[in-house]
């Protein structure tokens, strides 16, 4: 069995995932967004233009976006954007009361629904799973074999982005559904440029670092990668929490793009490992323990391979400064 934690020169994969981005940073020159987020340089002015755009009744959502596509967005502010971003909310703040009251309704029918109709227990079940019910209720998916339909991918898609949410506004469940909602309905409309995304992806890691490329393609990596899957959940379970919300604020404000380059930015930090495996399956297993035991844990790790997708795309002209 393959002992994925280690080259064939007895390197482990991890040290070269520290390595690897090292080395992106000094070969290519990206890393400065990282520097600047460390030292504190980011943040003053920023903050005070968003709390600006955010007293503006109604909220200009075409300033929003462009503010997530350019600016990081400060933690106590997110939710309040995202809210307003995914449609959660209103922009007009003499309604967005009775909006919520009604969104609030509905959440407690739906979870009286899959309680005493579909005899599900949310009491027993982790909460994003009853979120996918009352999502399959609500868009009349919901098929008679239920524990099947969980298997499905969009269903997953959904579980995914539903229970990433939760952890991130673990104390805001009624908000965490509507935005679950609401953000797996991006991604099927994204879903139309999925390919493009893939294609730039490919002809893109030629540019940066066309070895790793012509290897991947040579042992039929190109045809089995999972982009589609993450670009679908918006990388959600394989980024650290901290690193994931700047992803997605960037994809609400605009930029789907920067899937592409946090794709590019994670083969290119693991370059050094991949380019050593022969087989498609090793490829895949040493990109997994990077996930497993870097990238979902780590936020200095995670956090540097989404600093260096954003200065990548900033380099080839897809992404507004980070």
């Amino acid at each position: 069995m393959l002992d994925c934690t280690h080259d064939a020169d007895g390197r482990n994969t991890l040290e070269d995932f520290r390595l690897g981005a090292t080395r992106v940073d000094k070969e290519q020159g990206l890393g400065q967004s990282y520097y600047y987020e460390k030292v504190g340089f980011r943040g003053v002015e920023e903050k005070k233009s968003l709390e600006i755009l955010l007293k503006e009744d109604p909220l200009d959502l075409i300033k929003l976006k462009h503010f997530c596509a350019r600016f990081p967005v400060l933690e106590q502010y997110r939710i309040s954007m995202w809210k307003v971003l995914l449609g959660v909310v209103p922009p007009y703040q003499s309604c967005r009361e009775f909006v919520m009251q009604q969104r609030q309704e509905q959440y407690q029918d739906l979870i009286r629904l899959v309680t005493n109709v579909l005899k599900w227990s949310p009491s027993e079940a982790p909460l994003h799973r009853t979120f996918v019910l009352m999502w399959l209720v609500e868009t009349r998916r919901l098929c008679f074999d239920r524990h099947r339909q969980f298997e499905d991918t969009e269903v997953q898609s959904m579980e995914t982005l539903a229970g990433t949410l939760l952890d991130m506004f673990d104390d805001s469940p009624i908000i965490c559904y509507w935005m679950a909602k609401n953000l797996k309905s991006l991604s099927s409309e994204l879903e139309p440029k999925y390919p493009i995304f893939i294609d730039l992806f490919w002809t893109t890691l030629e540019k940066e670092n066309a070895r790793l490329q012509q290897h991947l393609v040579k042992i039929g990596y190109s045809k089995v990668i999972p982009l589609e899957i993450w670009f679908r959940d918006f990388f959600a379970g394989i980024l650290h929490q901290s690193a994931l919300q700047r992803v997605w604020d960037k994809v609400l404000g605009g930029s789907p793009k920067v899937l592409v380059f946090v794709a590019l930015a994670l083969l290119l930090t693991l370059r050094m490992t991949l380019i050593t495996r022969k087989l498609c399956h090793e490829i895949e297993a040493s990109i997994a323990t990077a996930i497993t035991s870097t990238l979902r844990v780590s936020e200095d790790s995670a956090s540097q391979v989404v600093l260096n997708a954003f200065d990548l795309g900033q380099k080839h002209g897809y992404l507004m400064t980070s």
